[in-house]
């Protein structure tokens, strides 16, 4: 636990240690075992592809992200249709996979 970033909380100048609430633990397990099920090019491509798209809404942080989701989802969806076919298919094919694995 000790080496896991997400069981820790920044508090004024310091690091607590912190416990993952239920989704927190699902999304870790169910993203984590997603991700570890592809081969390496695989998940670099569409781990790149995926922050690449994040990247285009302009947000710094989670919270600003998810304060304005429906325009940064829509900024996403355009930006997606500029993206090469075998983009654009891997990432398809990644959203029906985690779908399958619910």
């Amino acid at each position: 636990m000790q080496h896991d970033a997400m069981t820790w909380e920044a508090e004024k100048d310091s690091l607590v240690s912190s416990e993952l609430d239920e989704l927190s633990e699902y999304t870790k397990t169910t993203l984590g075992s997603w991700l570890e099920s592809m081969d390496d090019e695989t998940r670099e491509s569409l781990c790149t592809t995926a922050f690449s798209l994040i990247e285009s809404t302009k947000s710094e942080t989670f919270i600003e992200f998810s304060g304005n989701l429906m325009k940064n989802m829509e900024t996403i969806w355009k930006e997606m249709g500029k993206l090469p076919e075998d983009k654009k298919k891997e990432i398809m094919n990644a959203f029906k996979q985690v779908n399958r694995e619910q």
